[in-house]
């Protein structure tokens, strides 16, 4: 599954292309909104967050695994901002294509079958991925089927997420355009987590490592 470019935040996609300073350093009880300022982290649910839980189906958490560590941006061995190169060593030979959506900056490149994706930064603009050009970040999609040591991984509740990392803010809840929830996202974990079809699990999950 592709995710569209409006669901990788430009603030990601900025800050991974080096044209961005990085995030500044906020306190121990601040978090990042949307737009990469700190704000005071607030520890109850926001009535919105509220509502995505009482709306998605129960907890069911997977077998605590080592496949993922979200806190890394690691899946399977490959990791956030890993050269290309890496990531054929760690998963073996990648399926890529150069995506349109991007106008040629990025290639769209699978493994495991089209379930663990990347971004490919074209620096040079080849329109192929180089040994040295680094992926923007990992998205993970139904088939997936590894977790982590909390037992988060796909195909389980978006409840599951807001229990382990709690509230973030409106900006950084994505909805349709009948107000239903599609994407949570916790900036400052690199976490987002898409609900494409509205069954309330997740379908696809991007990490990109805490920044």
């Amino acid at each position: 599954m592709t995710p569209s470019l409006w669901s990788v935040p430009a603030l990601f996609l900025a800050l991974a292309a080096g044209c961005s300073p990085r995030l500044p350093d906020c306190a121990p009880d601040e978090t990042y909104d949307a737009d990469g300022n700190c704000f005071q982290r607030d520890n109850s649910l926001s009535d919105q967050m509220q509502a995505i839980v009482d709306g998605a189906p129960e907890c069911v958490l997977l077998p605590v695994g080592d496949r993922l560590d979200m806190g890394s941006g690691c899946a399977d061995g490959a990791c956030a901002e890993d050269t290309y190169s890496h990531m054929v060593d760690v998963l073996g030979e990648a399926d890529c294509q150069d995506p349109d959506q991007v106008e040629n900056t990025m290639i769209w490149c699978s493994w495991q079958g089209g379930d663990l994706d990347a971004f490919i930064w074209d620096e040079n603009g080849d329109n192929a991925p180089d040994s040295n050009e680094i992926n923007q970040g990992l998205h993970l999609s139904l088939g997936w089927d590894g977790s982590d040591q909390q037992g988060l991984g796909i195909a389980i509740s978006l409840s599951c997420f807001i229990d382990v990392y709690g509230n973030t803010d409106s900006d950084s809840i994505d909805t349709w355009d009948d107000g239903s929830v599609y994407g949570v996202s916790w900036i400052d974990r690199g976490i987002f987590i898409d609900d494409l079809d509205g069954d309330g699990y997740v379908d696809l999950l991007s990490i990109f490592g805490v920044y």
